[in-house]
C-alpha cells in the first residue's frame, strides 16, 4: 500500500478523473496535511498533469490510469 507523498502525488489526478472533486475538501477518514496536498498539486502542475485551474490535462488523465507513482 502506498503512503506519504506517493499517495498525495497520485491522489489529485485520480480523484479528478473519478469526479470526486477537490482533494483539499474531500472528506478523508484521516485527511493528509493541507500543505502536503498543496505541494502535490503544485508538483503535478509543474509536471503538466494539472493546469492552472487544477483541472486534468491529457498528461494528467494518462497518469491517473497508471498504477505507479508520478515521480517514477
Amino acid at each position: 500500500m502506498r503512503d506519504g507523498v506517493g499517495v498525495l502525488l497520485l491522489c489529485p489526478p485520480q480523484m479528478k478523473s473519478m469526479g470526486l472533486g477537490n482533494p483539499r475538501s474531500f472528506p478523508f477518514i484521516e485527511p493528509p496535511p493541507l500543505a502536503s496536498v498543496d505541494t502535490a498539486i503544485q508538483y503535478l502542475q509543474e509536471q503538466g498533469a494539472l493546469d492552472t485551474e487544477e483541472e486534468l490535462t491529457a498528461v494528467g488523465r494518462l497518469l491517473a490510469q497508471l498504477p505507479v507513482d508520478v515521480v517514477v
